[in-house]
């Protein structure tokens, strides 16, 4: 059984969970911005009055402990870097994964994953997601597009298909949409083929992650002339939804089922265009990570994206770490700094905590014989890292993660970069996802280090679940 829920402007808000003994992680401070309870807010403070008998004496939280295996043998020998924040620039996302670790059925943590061509295949983002949901838990697989945005376009560990005519777009080339945007991950599909259908399903059983779901987001423009589209689930028929309406503007519906494996189809049903942001599948509890990348996309090129598509989706995504890992694209290095900070305030607008870490761009040397990196690439890099400690956000070294300076070559020679000397291989992708995910987790255990009662929630606080 499975029932849908139409949700034009709210946004999904993580509640903190109550803590209980026997837990395995470290407690936010007072500043930490857990939410309000119900039972407190808007009570005027009493003076020289105690605390209640059962707050004062609520069992204490243990102290967390968190261990992270060390990284499988690869043709990279140079140390993985560690992530580069002075202070509390992932506390969010430190906080949210040890609630996570505390209570595993009862908290979904989210990550935000923008990329250009690096990341389009999944290769990267996909292996992180792999790592990250196995040590702590599979959230599902996240955004996926609709329609073919660019040849090839794919994702791990998710089955798509499409059948019938579909308009597709992207931010960074091609036709504009007929109506509505692009929303936050930069691209969009369109039919007004009555009949036309995307088909989408959970993983394999045998795959490691993305076998199983139990809510669809789906993210569709709403308008005037807006047609009607429905969605199926494992055959059966769903309810219709129409896309005419007012205001105007990205709104969004969630379907929610047991949590097994799936088979979804998306049909448009008459010859009204029904415009499409995306879906994304997730689970009630784990990590998920949604894959925002496009071909050619640039940190200008993002920032100037339509800012209220993008806020509704990121409002109903409620992220709790954004990555971005742009820069590659040196033709429009003169924006990076302007379009990183507009990101940025994108995300905090709604979302003033979430944590956001800077990648450096993948290394790139100017020919398969130079041993040093391009001083393009060397150049974008430090400005970001720069950047990075200005806006009070954390900064990963993926040049260091790759051996340093002309490295890059030797990712080529190994075959783990393409011809091109710009983009990486599947099992180049796969190295730095593992890098990647490696960083993260260690630094969730140096955080648990210093934070030992990291994860607990103030006893009036109940879980929701997500």
């Amino acid at each position: 059984m499975w029932w849908s829920r139409g949700y034009p402007h709210r946004a999904l808000v993580l509640l903190a969970a109550a803590c209980s003994r026997g837990a395995t992680i470290p407690a936010p401070s007072p500043a930490s911005g857990q939410p309000t309870s119900a039972a407190t807010a808007g009570t005027p403070p009493i003076a020289a009055v105690p605390p209640p008998a059962a707050t004062a004496h609520a069992p204490a939280c243990e102290p967390a402990t968190f261990s992270v295996a060390q990284l499988a043998p690869s043709p990279i020998r140079t140390p993985n870097p560690e992530i580069e924040a002075t202070g509390d620039e992932l506390h969010t996302f430190q906080e949210a994964v040890a609630r996570l670790v505390r209570q595993p059925q009862q908290h979904l943590v989210r990550v935000a994953f923008y990329g250009d061509s690096n990341l389009t295949l999944d290769h990267l983002s996909g292996t992180l997601r792999r790592e990250l949901q196995a040590k702590l838990g599979d959230g599902g697989h996240g955004f996926l597009g609709v329609g073919a945005p660019w040849r090839g376009y794919r994702h791990r560990d998710v089955k798509r298909t499409m059948v019938g005519f579909w308009e597709t777009y992207i931010f960074t080339r091609g036709a504009r949409p007929r109506v509505g945007g692009f929303g936050a991950a930069g691209m969009s599909a369109a039919s007004a083929e009555p009949g036309a259908k995307v088909k989408f399903a959970t993983a394999s059983a045998d795959s490691p992650v993305g076998s199983r779901a139990s809510r669809l987001f789906v993210f569709h423009h709403q308008y005037q002339a807006g047609g009607r589209y429905r969605v199926d689930i494992d055959g059966q028929r769903g309810d219709e939804v129409n896309t005419q309406g007012e205001p105007e503007g990205l709104v969004h519906r969630e379907f929610e089922f047991e949590d097994r494996a799936h088979a979804f189809e998306l049909r448009n049903l008459d010859k009204r265009f029904v415009h499409l942001y995306g879906l994304a599948l997730e689970r009630s509890s784990g990590v998920v990570v949604d894959t925002f990348a496009v071909t050619g996309a640039t940190y200008g090129g993002i920032a100037k994206l339509q800012d209220e598509p993008a806020r509704r989706m990121l409002r109903a995504r409620r992220h709790d770490l954004v990555i971005v890992m742009l820069g590659t694209n040196f033709w429009n290095s003169k924006e990076n700094v302007a379009g990183l900070s507009a990101l940025v305030s994108r995300h905090r607008t709604d979302n003033p905590k979430v944590g956001v870490l800077v990648l450096s761009p993948p290394d790139h040397v100017r020919s398969k014989g130079s041993a040093s990196s391009d001083p393009r690439v060397v150049a974008v890099a430090n400005e970001l890292r720069a950047a990075a400690k200005e806006l009070g956000v954390a900064y990963w070294d993926t040049r260091a993660a790759m051996g340093g300076d002309g490295s890059m070559r030797e990712f080529y020679q190994r075959g783990l970069a393409g011809e091109d000397l710009y983009h990486l291989t599947r099992e180049g992708g796969d190295l730095l996802g593992r890098r990647l995910a490696h960083a993260l987790l260690t630094s969730h255990a140096r955080y648990v280090g210093t934070h030992p009662q990291a994860g607990c929630a103030p006893q009036s606080e109940k879980s929701s679940g997500n």
